[in-house]
């Protein structure tokens, strides 16, 4: 069974591709710039714009799984051209906002449009709802560097971020094992922090 990986590059996918090539599960990478692509070795990489869906019915060639991130653009025909190919499961990196969505919040609308293509699609599908990211706070480097100081808009807020591997860990369980499908995982790290 191949999985297909879209957002290769992107640090969720990075990290869920060593935990499926861990299992030696068949790994497809797809890419708008497959050059770019900086997998390892034996893992496969496609071209393919999921915004353009004349490029999809190709990648999905023997494809049982995929890890979709949430990207509205060409959503539909990337779902007609999965339904075609017979994928038996999506999982979806969607996002926290996604679970009360507030129509103003554009990472919301983002997401819950995806979702709910996929819903509606007939497909077997598995929504992964992390929070913050905990390598986000790598963005604070230069400040801490240059003066000492994290900036934020909401000082005294807390948060529980999760770090990739772990959101890519339960990724990887949807996407291998019976049992997932219909199911809504919202995702934190192990405490909230300041």
């Amino acid at each position: 069974m191949t999985i297909l990986v879209t957002g290769g590059r992107g640090s969720v996918a990075r990290a869920l591709i060593d935990e499926l090539l861990a299992v030696d599960a068949p790994v497809r990478v797809v890419s708008r710039d497959p050059a770019q692509a900086d997998v390892p070795a034996g893992v496969q990489v496609a071209a393919a714009d999921l915004a353009r869906p004349e490029s999809i019915p190709a990648v999905l060639d023997g494809v049982r799984a995929v890890f979709l991130y949430a990207e509205p653009a060409g959503i539909d025909g990337f779902l007609d051209a999965a339904a075609a190919a017979k994928v038996e499961r999506i999982v979806l990196l969607s996002s926290q906002s996604a679970q009360e969505p507030d129509r103003s919040n554009p990472i919301a609308q983002r997401h819950v449009v995806v979702e709910e293509a996929i819903a509606a699609s007939g497909l077997a599908w598995t929504f992964v709802r992390p929070g913050a990211f905990a390598t986000n706070a790598l963005a604070w480097a230069p400040s801490i560097r240059a003066q000492g100081v994290v900036r934020g808009a909401y000082p005294e807020s807390h948060s529980a971020p999760i770090h990739e591997r772990d959101m890519a860990e339960v990724a990887a369980r949807a996407l291998l094992e019976p049992g997932h499908e219909g199911q809504r995982y919202a995702l934190t790290g192990p405490e909230s922090l300041p």
